[in-house]
């Protein structure tokens, strides 16, 4: 009795001590995106805008990042941009990240 006991009590720690130690872990990527003034020059070769192959390339590629990442998209140099954190790294809202992509113009600097 003593040593089913000493078993029982043994396989409840154990288990604890698995349950307690899951760590859970998120893949977090952060876009970079240019919004400098080269990025309205047209593509060499193509009658594409750079931003816009960027900003298409953008929605290609974040169809195949799996939707429990967490995406962050920081732009720098845009026109109409204050915060550069246009979409700040966290859980992905689709709608709120399709328009945070196409929301920077191409300025200076």
């Amino acid at each position: 009795m003593k040593r089913q006991i000493a078993v029982i009590v043994f396989l409840l720690m154990s288990y604890n001590s698995w349950v307690f130690s899951q760590e859970v872990y998120t893949d977090n990527v952060v876009i970079v995106l240019d919004a400098s003034g080269s990025m309205k020059e047209m593509m060499k070769g193509t009658r594409m805008v750079k931003m816009t192959a960027a900003k298409q390339a953008l929605h290609q590629v974040l169809q195949h990042v799996p939707e429990t990442t967490h995406i962050g998209l920081l732009v720098f140099s845009a026109a109409n941009v204050r915060d550069p954190w246009v979409y700040p790294l966290g859980p992905r809202d689709e709608d709120k990240l399709k328009t945070a992509i196409n929301l920077p113009r191409p300025s200076g600097g």
